[in-house]
């Protein structure tokens, strides 16, 4: 669920900013979870020359200014925004401006046509990256700061919305040969610069500038707590200068690729992903000891299958398979790299859940993909992505309990992933499947007040209405099925509809009202154009399960089980706690063993 990529501020810089329509401004904060992302059909005629890439930054700077405004009324509604803390050991949550809560804001690029971009960024995520492995030291991670990059966000209101205590910002600029770069300390309450330095470096000595800004800012921090601050060691794992700037102008195509995706310009993007492609392969011949453009190739492999959420299953074998090799070449340079683990994991977990191996080989390879988590978040405990996909595939073992434990992990590790919608999913489901109802209202009311435009915080209302201890608001709920289908991508909006149907006929059945509720649910079926995955299927038997009417809910999960075969393997004997008024009927146990 990745990826899984990346989140009030003052007036906008620019009319061209700002959202037209408030359906403009729901769809960009939608698109922030890749999740919801939908194939255009018809793609837009594409753009030339410089216009997609101004097009890819006016769409991600809008996409970030509604992610603040969204922020910015949780901070409201909350009371103040916590941080968690990114610390050896585990995660603390903390709040107010403690000066240990430090947020490194985006470089400013000012050189001419915005050519040193990838470089401001770079510099920026690496210092990120080796601040975060400081003992005692609570470091924003990149998604937290990326709505802030490019705007001109006072000081004290990018420190209350992120509740951190010192700022660290610079501007990276170009003299002939050489780089320069001014970097300051700032107090986030007050914005007075502690200390500025100006670091200068020949343009090919790009590594030295960042040896020299990571040593320079551990000084400023060494002054401003008054103590010792000892940094990790954290190697970008080449030192080609070339391979790494190839590197990271792949990543600025990767992310402008992504940006059109939202924008639904899919033919652009597609060029985006191939140029990418090809700077990730030229930055491994580089330096062909380096794993992380082989990592990178895989993941975009893995990203376009996930965008195309109808795309042909030769489409997903084809990336999959391409994904996976790249994965493999990543290993065999560094078996230990802990994002070609979660590559190759998430990956054979992704094989799985669209059911493209054989029947015969699908638990080996559900295992191999729990394997691969496992040692990924093992060699890197605050991996959130991995963490999220580990409790996707935990929720389908089943292991609930643990589940929930990486949900909360994963929320734990970067509460500002781009997918923590995705995450508080998590949470509400691996809640609902251990039947808390407490629990699960708790992560479904906080998924509608974080995210009113997601979907999927609608839905959950109505799976609620399966469990006891609640009493199904039936006018409520057939308003909230409403707002889950108007909420839905277009090309699962019908899908959504009825599922949400079948949801409302389970509450029906619950209610005593047994003949509407089978009239709601086959007025809910699907087919298979509409419904391949067979989900309707499942939640029709649970209405009958309900009812009471055990021939026809035994012979709605036979059409669930003949779609999905590897479900019926690891769902155990006593199956989903929904089915459990058909535990007594011996043709469940019979059904359960049908492995």
């Amino acid at each position: 669920e990745i990826y899984m990529g990346d989140w009030s501020s003052d007036v906008c810089s620019s009319d061209l900013d700002r959202f037209a329509t408030l359906h403009e401004f729901s769809e960009a904060l939608a698109a922030i979870d890749l999740s919801n992302v939908v194939h255009r059909t018809t793609p837009r005629t594409a753009m030339t020359g410089t216009s997609h890439r101004i097009r890819a930054q006016r769409r991600r700077r809008q996409i970030r200014r509604a992610a603040m405004i969204a922020g910015g009324a949780l901070v409201v509604a909350a009371g103040g925004w916590f941080v968690t803390s990114r610390m050896r050991g585990g995660a603390v949550a903390a709040a107010g401006p403690d000066p240990r809560s430090i947020a490194v804001l985006y470089f400013e690029n000012r050189s001419p046509n915005d050519s040193l971009n990838y470089v401001a960024e770079g510099l920026t995520e690496a210092l990120i990256g080796k601040l975060s492995g400081i003992e005692g030291l609570r470091v924003v991670s990149s998604n937290g700061v990326a709505p802030f990059r490019g705007t001109n966000v006072s000081p004290d209101s990018v420190g209350r919305a992120l509740a951190v205590g010192t700022l660290v910002t610079g501007t990276l600029g170009q003299t002939r040969d050489s780089l320069r770069l001014s970097v300051s300390l700032v107090t986030a309450a007050s914005g007075q610069v502690v200390e500025t330095k100006e670091l200068r470096r020949a343009r090919t000595e790009v590594f030295a500038l960042e040896d020299e800004l990571t040593s320079e800012v551990a000084t400023f921090l060494r002054q401003r707590l008054g103590r010792e601050v000892t940094l990790s060691e954290a190697k970008a794992g080449t030192r080609n200068t070339q391979a790494w700037e190839t590197l990271l102008r792949a990543n600025e195509a990767s992310r402008d690729a992504d940006s059109l995706f939202m924008a639904e310009d899919t033919l652009v993007a597609d060029r985006l992903f191939a140029r990418a492609d090809s700077l990730y392969a030229a930055a491994a011949t580089l330096d062909k000891h380096w794993a992380a453009p082989n990592a990178r190739r895989g993941w975009i492999d893995f990203r376009q299958s996930r965008l195309r959420l109808s795309a042909p299953a030769w489409y997903n074998k084809q990336r999959i398979g391409d994904g996976l090799q790249h994965a493999e070449r990543a290993l065999a340079l560094e078996p230990g790299n802990a994002d070609a683990l979660e590559l190759r994991g998430t990956l054979r977990y992704w094989r799985w859940l669209n059911n493209l191996a054989p029947t015969d080989s699908a638990a080996a390879l559900f295992s191999e993909a729990e394997g691969d988590l496992r040692a990924a978040v093992q060699k890197n405990p605050i991996a959130a992505t991995a963490w999220t996909t580990l409790s996707h595939l935990l929720i389908n073992k089943p292991a609930n309990a643990e589940a929930k434990l990486a949900a909360m992990r994963a929320y734990n590790a970067d509460p500002y992933l781009a997918s923590v919608n995705t995450t508080l999913w998590r949470l509400f489901i691996t809640s609902y499947a251990q039947e808390d109802a407490v629990e699960a209202q708790r992560w479904c009311d906080e998924g509608e007040r974080r995210f009113p435009n997601d979907s999927r915080f609608a839905e959950c209302h109505l799976w609620t209405y399966t469990m006891d201890g609640v009493r199904p608001d039936l006018a409520r709920g057939w308003l909230e099925l409403e707002r889950y289908a108007a909420l839905s991508p277009p090309t699962i909006a019908q899908l959504n509809r009825l599922k949400g149907g079948q949801r409302m006929a389970i509450a029906l059945a619950r209610s005593g009202l047994r003949d509407s509720a089978q009239r709601v649910a086959a007025r809910a079926r699907g087919n298979p154009t509409v419904d391949p995955g067979r989900e309707l299927a499942e939640l029709e038997a649970i209405v009958h399960a309900k009812r009471g009417d055990f021939d026809a809910a035994f012979e709605q999960l036979s059409n669930f089980f003949a779609a999905n075969p590897q479900r019926q393997a690891e769902l155990g004997d006593q199956g989903p706690w929904e089915l459990k008024e058909l535990r007594s009927d011996p043709r469940f146990s019979v059904m359960m063993r049908a492995k």
